[in-house]
């Protein structure tokens, strides 16, 4: 079995499902059985086209998957988006705090190029403890509307 997973948690301005404990409330998203590989082939398939940079399930990047063996064992993988976003966080770190990234070999694609010179262009304007997903959100909505 393999399941989608977020866990890019957001305790504000999301819509959540939430699982009650008896002490608190935790904003989760809850897994969604995706596909049963029923061998290593069908396997293959699906994780090379999972891992393609572009990927993205019912019309939305996600960050990764969870899998579950017939015997109850679980791992779990990261997409592309999932990775990009993870260094893009470096890079906004290192930008808000310095002004600029030195490692610009490291982005690889235009997103990631873009990114850091809508993050160098802004820098002055955000606090440096802004987090990634808030920036990500930012420069995505700026980005769908220039």
């Amino acid at each position: 079995m393999c399941y989608e997973y977020d866990v890019a948690l957001s305790f504000a301005g999301e819509d959540r499902k939430f699982v009650e404990d008896e002490e608190y409330l935790l904003p989760v998203k809850l897994d969604e059985q995706m596909h049963i590989l029923n061998n290593w082939n069908e396997f293959a398939y699906w994780f090379e086209e999972v891992c393609a940079d572009d990927y993205q399930y019912n019309d939305k990047y996600i960050e990764g998957f969870v899998f579950e063996d017939t015997t109850g064992f679980m791992c779990k993988t990261k997409t592309a988006y999932y990775k990009m976003w993870k260094l893009l966080r470096s890079v906004a770190k290192d930008t808000l705090t310095c002004g600029y990234f030195s490692k610009t070999g490291a982005l690889q694609n235009i997103t990631m190029n873009q990114f850091y010179g809508w993050v160098k262009n802004k820098f002055k304007t955000f606090d440096k403890n802004t987090n990634i997903i808030t920036l990500r959100n930012m420069f995505e909505t700026e980005s769908r509307t220039s």
